[in-house]
């Protein structure tokens, strides 16, 4: 009698494993597709985000200070957080070196520039002298960057 139910259990036992593997690999695939749905959309919103801000130096000047100072435009469609958390997020950089940039007037309350919003840029670089150029270079975040060449033809203004 025992020679009869050991190929029953044997049987049992084969379709048991197969149907716990076919269930394992379900679950495994199912979370692997979803980890690279959601993926995909996190990369696809990056794109559209970098697709949608711009920033722009508008009038670059001579300070009270004698500083490079600079108007800073969102001439994006998206607010750009240029400060969070204490952590600044724009880099200034006055011919390729970066400096320890600040803001004009109001200090640091404005974080955020949002679209058409400017903010006031103190380079904390001597601005150049009569004849003589200075290169500006701003990024941020969402890979935002504009750069300016600052000739100064005799005017506080370039």
């Amino acid at each position: 009698m025992s020679k009869g139910l050991t190929p029953v259990i044997a049987t049992v036992l084969l379709m048991t494993i197969s149907v716990a593997a076919t269930g394992s690999a379900y679950i495994f695939l199912t979370d692997l597709q979803s980890e690279a749905q959601e993926s995909a959309r996190d990369r696809l919103s990056e794109q559209e985000r970098e697709a949608q801000s711009s920033i722009n130096m508008r009038t670059v000047y001579r300070g009270a200070d004698g500083y490079t100072v600079f108007n800073l435009q969102n001439t994006g469609s998206v607010s750009l957080a240029i400060e969070e958390d204490g952590s600044r997020l724009l880099d200034v950089y006055v011919d390729g070196q970066q400096v320890d940039w600040d803001y004009v007037g109001s200090g640091s309350s404005t974080v955020r520039l949002n679209p058409s919003q400017s903010k006031v840029i103190n380079s904390t670089e001597t601005f150049p002298g009569n004849g003589n150029a200075q290169q500006l270079l701003a990024t941020g975040p969402d890979g935002t960057e504009d750069a300016h060449t600052c000739y100064n033809s005799g005017t506080n203004i370039c």
